[in-house]
């Protein structure tokens, strides 16, 4: 089906580029770094559109998974590392010493149920085999020659 003298893929071309333009000017514009995040994701999504239209849905899967996924964990960091830019309000929590009275003592309960083969032990020692032709230079270049 065409309409005119465009085909499917033309207008599926014409809609990715609007999608990677605006995405991208989007992008530049934005002053808010979770909303040109949001809006580098959207250009991602149209270049992520080219590589089905080139018949390359390997690449397309990559480009979502990858790159937009990625975004998304920048968005969480975003979130978490800059909550002034996103006018979120600091969560006020004044039960801090509660959670550490509660903490404390089931840390050590914990610790002190850890069975004893669970617990870090000081390894065996190995015995040494003499060193293989490979190893002598290294060997010869180590030791502490008095001089």
């Amino acid at each position: 089906m065409t309409f005119g003298n465009l085909t499917p893929e033309a207008i599926a071309f014409g809609f990715f580029t609007i999608l990677i333009l605006g995405g991208a000017i989007g992008v530049v514009t934005n002053r808010n770094l979770v909303r040109a995040a949001m809006w580098l994701m959207a250009s991602l999504f149209g270049v992520a559109g080219y590589f089905v239209l080139l018949s390359a849905p390997f690449l397309a899967a990559v480009q979502i998974l990858v790159y937009i996924g990625a975004i998304g964990i920048l968005i969480t960091f975003a979130v978490m590392l800059t909550r002034s830019m996103t006018h979120m309000p600091e969560p006020n929590n004044r039960q801090w010493w509660a959670a550490g009275a509660v903490a404390g003592p089931t840390g050590r309960r914990l610790a002190a149920k850890t069975p004893t083969s669970c617990r870090r032990r000081s390894p065996k020692p190995v015995k040494s085999s003499p060193p293989l032709p490979v190893e002598l230079p290294s060997v010869s270049l180590s030791s502490n020659h008095p001089g």
